[in-house]
C-alpha cells in the first residue's frame, strides 16, 4: 500500500501534462516546419550547346557518360567539358515549372552540383537555394522578377561567392584565383578566413592564392547599351530599346523575315524567323551604333575587348552557311576603326546543320575564323577572347563604330539572348570601384531618308548606314539585286530597309 497516494497522483498528472505539452508542441513545430520550412529539390536540367559534356552521377566511382543532348541531373552530379564543348544548366521550380536560374559551363571547366531547394509550399518565405562547386569558367544568370529570394552559392578552393538577386554574373575558379564579375545584380565574395566583401554591380571581386586578400575593382564594362534586350522600345514594343533592325530580300514578292522581342523561360531574347518554304536569299538583322558618327567609341585606353553573344539556333534550311560560307543563321559583326583610321569589319558565323555531301565551305571570304557548329535548339554563349591580343596589331580596334548581328539564308529561326562587348583594363587591381567610372556612351540616332524605310526604333538605321550585306547567294537564290523600298501599311508596322550596300 502506497504511503502517499496523493503525491503519486500529482506526479502522474504533471508527467502526463508535460508529455501532452511536449507532444502538442512537437506536432505544432513539425506541422509548421512542414508547411513553412520544408523544401523540395529544384529540377536541374543539362542541355549541351556544343560538343559533348561528361556527366558522372553521385560521389562514387561511377563511370562518366558522354551527353550530347539533354538530360535531368541527379544531386551530386559532376559535369565536365573539354576544349570544344559547352553545357547549359537550368534550375527549375518543381511546382511552378518556372526557371529561376541558369548556368553556362564553358569549355575546359567542371562543376559539382550541391544542395538545391525550393520551399514545398508557395506561401513560405524561404529562399531558393542553389550550391555548386566550380572549376574553370561559368556564367550564372538569375531570372528577372523571381518570385522569392535566392541564394546561389559557387564554391572554389580559395573561397566562395553568393549571388542573391536577379542579374548576370561571370565567375572564374582556378588554382591561384577566384573571381566574380557582377554585371548586374548583388554579390558577396568570401575567402577561406570567412572575410567577406560586397561586390557592387559593375565591379569584380577576386581572391588570390598568394595572400587570401579580397580585391574589389572595376575591370570590365559592357559598352553596348541594352546588350541583353531587357528594355522594351517605347516606339515599337517588338524591339529592344537601342537596336535598329532591318530586312533585306532579293525578291520583294517573297516572304519577309520577322523579329520580335520575347521572354523565353525568364530570358529576354530577340526572336528572328523566316519559315515559309522559301528558296531565295534574305537577311534579317539588327545594328546598334556606338559613339559619335564616323568616330565611334575609342577603346585604346583598354587592354581587353571581348565580344559575347548568347544564341539558340532552332532551324535552318541551308547546310552550314551556304555555298560560299556567307549565309549563316547567326552572324556577328563588329564594325570598327583600326589604329590607322581604316574602317574594318570583324565577322564570325554559327550554324547547326551540316550536310557533308553538299561540301559547303565553313568560312566566308571576309572571315578570319571558321564558323562554329552548335547543337540545335540549345542556348550557347560565345566568347571571342581578347580581340586586342588575338587580332594582328595593325588590325586591332581603336574605336568601335557599331555592333551588328543578323540571320541569313533561305529559312531560319534563331534567338539572340545577348550581344555585348566587354572592355576594360585587366591590369588595374586593388582600385576602389567608385574611382573607376565606366566609359561615357552616346547613342546617336540615324536620320531616316525619304528614299528608304528603316525599322521603327531608336536609333533608326538609315539606308545609307545600313549594315553591308555579306551574303553570297546559293544557287537556288535569286541573283543579287537592289530591292525597291517598301512602305508599311501602318506606322506601327515593322518596316524594311530597301537598300543593299557593298
Amino acid at each position: 500500500m502506497l504511503k502517499d497516494p496523493g503525491r503519486l497522483a500529482w506526479t502522474v498528472l504533471f508527467i502526463s501534462l508535460a508529455v501532452f505539452c511536449a507532444t502538442t508542441t512537437g506536432i505544432f513545430l513539425g506541422v509548421r516546419w512542414f508547411l513553412v520550412d520544408s523544401t523540395v529539390p529544384l529540377t536541374v536540367t543539362l542541355s549541351v550547346g556544343r560538343g559533348t559534356v561528361g556527366v558522372r552521377n553521385g560521389t562514387g566511382e561511377s563511370a562518366e557518360e558522354a551527353e550530347r543532348s539533354t538530360r535531368f541531373l541527379a544531386p551530386d552530379a559532376r559535369l565536365t567539358t573539354d576544349s570544344q564543348s559547352q553545357g547549359f544548366i537550368t534550375f527549375t521550380d518543381s511546382y511552378t515549372h518556372e526557371v529561376v536560374a541558369s548556368l553556362v559551363l564553358h569549355q575546359d571547366s567542371s562543376i559539382t552540383l550541391g544542395h538545391t531547394a525550393s520551399p514545398r509550399f508557395s506561401f513560405s518565405s524561404s529562399p531558393y537555394t542553389i550550391t555548386v562547386q566550380a572549376r574553370g569558367q561559368i556564367d550564372v544568370d538569375i531570372v528577372p522578377d523571381i518570385p522569392r529570394a535566392i541564394n546561389f552559392d559557387v564554391h572554389s578552393s580559395l573561397g566562395w561567392a553568393r549571388m542573391s538577386r536577379s542579374g548576370r554574373y561571370l565567375l572564374t575558379s582556378q588554382e591561384d584565383r577566384f573571381s566574380v564579375l557582377n554585371r548586374a545584380g548583388e554579390a558577396v565574395i568570401v575567402n577561406r578566413e570567412s572575410q567577406a566583401r560586397s561586390v557592387p554591380e559593375g565591379t569584380e571581386g577576386r581572391i588570390s592564392s598568394e595572400n587570401d586578400s579580397i580585391i574589389v575593382s572595376r575591370t570590365l564594362v559592357d559598352i553596348v547599351p541594352d546588350s541583353g534586350f531587357d528594355v522594351v522600345n517605347p516606339v515599337n514594343p517588338s524591339l529592344p530599346s537601342g537596336w535598329g533592325c532591318y530586312i533585306v530580300r532579293d525578291d520583294l514578292s517573297a516572304p519577309r523575315g520577322s523579329w520580335a522581342r520575347e521572354v523565353v523561360r525568364g530570358r529576354s531574347a530577340l526572336h528572328i524567323t523566316r519559315l515559309e518554304g522559301v528558296r531565295n536569299h534574305a537577311e534579317t538583322g539588327c545594328i546598334q551604333n556606338i559613339g559619335q558618327p564616323g568616330e565611334g567609341l575609342p577603346v585604346t585606353q583598354y587592354d581587353y575587348l571581348e565580344l559575347r553573344a548568347t544564341m539558340l539556333i532552332r532551324y535552318q534550311s541551308l547546310s552550314a552557311c551556304g555555298w560560299r560560307g556567307s549565309e549563316c543563321p547567326v552572324m556577328l559583326v563588329i564594325n570598327y576603326l583600326d589604329p590607322y583610321g581604316v574602317q574594318r569589319r570583324w565577322i564570325h558565323g554559327f550554324y547547326a546543320h551540316y550536310d557533308q555531301a553538299a561540301g559547303y565551305p565553313l568560312r566566308c571570304d571576309t572571315c578570319s575564323l571558321d564558323h562554329e557548329k552548335l547543337n540545335p535548339d540549345t542556348w550557347y554563349t560565345y566568347t571571342s577572347g581578347n580581340l586586342l591580343q588575338i587580332l594582328p596589331e595593325e588590325q586591332r580596334p581603336a574605336a568601335i563604330l557599331s555592333v551588328h548581328f543578323y540571320a541569313s539564308g533561305h529559312e531560319y529561326e534563331v534567338m539572340l539572348g545577348e550581344v555585348s562587348l566587354l572592355a576594360g583594363r585587366t591590369s588595374q587591381t586593388g582600385i576602389d570601384a567608385a574611382t573607376q567610372p565606366g566609359p561615357t556612351l552616346t547613342l546617336i540616332p540615324d536620320p531616316t531618308p525619304a528614299t528608304a524605310t528603316a525599322a521603327t526604333t531608336a536609333p533608326a538605321t538609315s539606308a545609307t548606314q545600313a549594315p553591308a550585306s555579306t551574303a553570297s547567294h546559293t544557287p537556288e537564290a535569286a541573283s543579287p539585286a537592289t530591292p525597291e523600298p517598301e512602305t508599311p501599311a501602318t506606322p506601327e508596322a515593322t518596316q524594311e530597309i530597301g537598300a543593299r550596300l557593298e
